[in-house]
């Protein structure tokens, strides 16, 4: 870098323009920001939506493969030919696309997981052809090469650093890096659109301005009342007592008022709740008098809760639980009972011996618990003896 540091180019002239699009060729300077953040944007778009439906919304093998081979098509699509990005259709497609998310994110769970899959791919999709497609039309003459890709590849490797490394430091509660590449990606095409028309007629210059300024806004108004919501529900749902996020998502303990019915009355009992994400992975009540009463889908009459009330009764068992969640299901456990429990993520394991007290409790009743962590299939293929359950619980997934 030094040595080429030191090279003088020709001077440019006024006469020089560039080879392919026939426009005057931009100062380097100018150009070097934007070469910078659209791929930057574009990789953000990648990497928040493939955390957001691959953690969030559905743990589905290779779901991260689809939004990767779509980002990567895009490139291929822009830097084809200039004919396939088509400006106002990728443009004005974005932005109505990224106000649909917004409505996905507030709906939640309510929508079906093919549908939100549908609007977060789509909106990607959308985004990273305005970046790459806008990348192109910035491509500098032949001997500013060089420069370009540097800027490109960089960009990028920006953009992955902030989402991996800057995005959990920040955003610990939710996944705002996929609002924020929305609102980059309508800024940065706005921006470009309206600079490419500033020298052109009166009239296309004003409709791009209203048509972009009243997109923006309302751009920025569905991400703001977005974050409000996320914001307010999230205040609903209790006092937040640990927040922790790593690859496998967010983790979010809180406690908050919840009705049982005890004695033919409804009672106001506080509960702390276990929330991996927008999924409740376990609950218990915070009286002492009610801590070992099994809640949510770990309740006496659940699936599990007949088998393990009933397998073996009155003598010992061996019980694997893949997913450990709160440990919720240590509260079946009896005197000399054994209980292996495989986890793959270790905040889940920090949480369930920290925040609740099943499985102490459980230790205390003299029965054996213990944790493994990995991935259940691979940790139960690789324990040294046959470990002969009499019940083998697996609810690793949603």
């Amino acid at each position: 870098a030094w040595v080429a540091g030191r090279r003088r180019d020709c001077p440019d002239t006024p006469e020089e323009v560039e080879e392919n699009t026939g426009e005057p060729a931009s100062p380097l300077a100018r150009q070097v920001p934007l070469w910078l953040l659209l791929p930057a944007c574009g990789t953000v778009l990648l990497m928040s939506t493939t955390n957001l439906i691959c953690q969030e919304i559905a743990v589905i093998p290779f779901l991260w493969v689809l939004p990767l081979a779509l980002y990567l098509l895009t490139f291929i699509i822009a830097f084809d030919s200039p004919r396939w990005y088509v400006r106002p259709l990728f443009v004005v497609g974005f932005l109505i696309l990224a106000g649909v998310s917004c409505w996905a994110l507030d709906m939640g769970v309510k929508l079906s997981i093919h549908k939100q899959l549908a609007i977060f791919i789509s909106t990607m999709f959308f985004g990273c052809m305005v970046c790459h497609g806008e990348l192109f039309r910035l491509r500098p003459p032949s001997r500013q090469l060089t420069a370009y890709y540097l800027c490109l590849a960089g960009g990028g490797a920006l953009g992955g650093l902030f989402v991996s490394l800057g995005a959990p430091a920040l955003f610990k509660w939710f996944f705002w890096e996929f609002h924020l590449g929305l609102a980059l990606c309508g800024l940065l095409a706005g921006v470009l659109w309206l600079q490419s028309t500033w020298t052109g007629s009166r009239l296309h210059l004003v409709i791009v301005c209203i048509l972009m300024t009243a997109s923006l806004q309302a751009l920025t108004w569905g991400l703001s009342q977005q974050i409000d919501r996320t914001k307010s529900s999230a205040a609903e749902k209790g006092v937040c007592l640990h927040a922790s996020r790593n690859f496998y998502g967010l983790l979010k303990v809180t406690d908050v008022p919840a009705y049982y019915e005890g004695g033919g009355n409804n009672t106001l009992t506080p509960r702390r709740n276990l929330m991996h994400g927008r999924i409740m992975h376990g609950s218990q009540y915070l009286d002492p008098a009610l801590v070992n009463r099994p809640l949510t889908y770990y309740g006496p009459q659940s699936g599990i809760g007949l088998v393990l009330t009933h397998i073996r009764n009155g003598g010992p068992k061996r019980v694997g639980m893949l997913g450990l969640g709160t440990g919720s299901a240590a509260v079946y456990a009896k005197p000399n009972d054994r209980y292996r429990f495989y986890e793959i993520n270790p905040a889940v394991k920090y949480v369930a011996e920290s925040a609740f007290s099943y499985l102490r409790k459980a230790r205390d009743r003299n029965a054996t618990e213990d944790i493994v962590l990995g991935d259940g299939r691979l940790m139960l293929e690789a324990e040294p003896e046959p470990m002969r359950y009499d019940v083998l619980s697996m609810d690793a997934f949603s």
